[in-house]
């Protein structure tokens, strides 16, 4: 009976153990999926502000491309200090966003390593509880012919003790008593 007792707590510590393990990988596997969602809208803002800063140079250039009359150099001079000053907005976004983009990867990078851990400590847990399992339906295993073998042993004496008669049955009780009180284990 200890030993299955034992079983049963290892069973249930083992069991406990996996529970946490797979709260812990679903958690770090939420945490990756979360990372690489952030890395996509990042991928997506740092192309976009990527494509307006090429769309802006491309401008730029044109302007500088066009003959200066008198009557349009005020409006080059003025869209060309715009579009510098835009561009140096721009540049500042894309290396704001690079470093945004770097950061999430990153954090993907480590996400994927933690629920790649966790998955092994998941392993683990489960291989944990399929010994536990095994060691109890041993233990049961050895248990069951002795408990059959008891539970005959039981059968026979109720049937033994159901034949006696009332005096007899009083005997019966007052030769064990006598017994356990000197202190006999039966």
């Amino acid at each position: 009976e200890g030993t299955t007792a034992d079983a049963l707590d290892t069973l249930d510590r083992a069991s406990r153990k996996l529970h946490l393990a797979e709260l812990d990988a679903s958690g770090a596997q939420k945490a990756r999926t979360n990372a690489m969602a952030r890395e996509k809208r990042l991928q997506s803002a740092l192309d976009n502000v990527t494509h307006e800063l090429v769309g802006a140079q491309e401008t730029l250039v044109t302007l500088q491309e066009v003959s200066s009359s008198k009557d349009n150099t005020v409006a080059i001079t003025n869209v060309e200090t715009e579009l510098t000053a835009e561009i140096s907005v721009l540049e500042k976004a894309v290396e704001k966003a690079r470093t945004r983009l770097h950061t999430a990867r990153y954090r993907s990078w480590r996400a994927k390593n933690a629920a790649k851990s966790l998955e092994s400590s998941v392993k683990e847990a489960r291989d944990s509880v399929d010994a536990a399992q095994g060691e109890l339906h041993a233990i049961r295993v050895k248990i069951a012919p002795k408990q059959r073998s008891l539970n005959k042993e039981r059968t026979s004496v109720t049937a033994l003790a159901n034949k006696l008669s009332k005096e007899q049955l009083l005997a019966l009780n007052r030769s064990l008593d006598a017994v356990l009180a000197s202190g006999l284990k039966i």
